[in-house]
């Protein structure tokens, strides 16, 4: 019978993406490994500053006797941030749809296509808790 025909790989246009496609002693790698690297100082930094909000038996720092409208907005916020947030389905997408034998293929290091999905999803999640925090440790919707 026919042969199948092989699916096309269409990378994102990211800086994540030249963590796995330019040679590691590249200025477009040391771009993206400077990106990579301010990203997550920066979300670690904002969630150490958030964490550091709450005390014994509040860790979170959640505020007590908030208005339910505002409560009822930041439920809203935390849904609108999930679904824009683009990290998290980027790298699943790509750790799950494209096989290794397809980025071996084009020769790409599979062990770094794996790293930089998974950077992927650290910086997503990093955020997503950062967006959480910020919003349950409010007492207004617009602070």
């Amino acid at each position: 019978g026919p042969e199948p025909e092989e699916e096309t790989i269409k990378l994102p246009q990211s800086t994540h993406s030249l963590l796995f496609t330019a040679r590691i002693l590249s200025v477009p790698f040391a771009f993206a490994l400077l990106v990579l690297i301010i990203s997550i100082l920066a979300l670690g930094l904002a969630l150490s500053d958030n964490l550091s909000n709450g005390g014994p038996g509040n860790r979170l720092g959640v505020p007590a006797n908030v208005p339910w409208e505002v409560r009822t907005a930041h439920y809203i916020s935390i849904l609108i941030a999930i679904t824009m947030e683009e990290e998290i389905p980027e790298g699943t997408y790509l750790l799950r749809m494209i096989p290794k034998s397809s980025v071996e293929r084009l020769g790409i290091s599979y062990g770094r296509f794996v790293i930089s999905a998974m950077c992927r999803l650290a910086i997503g999640y990093m955020f997503l808790f950062n967006v959480f925090l910020v919003l349950v440790q409010s007492e207004r919707v617009l602070d």
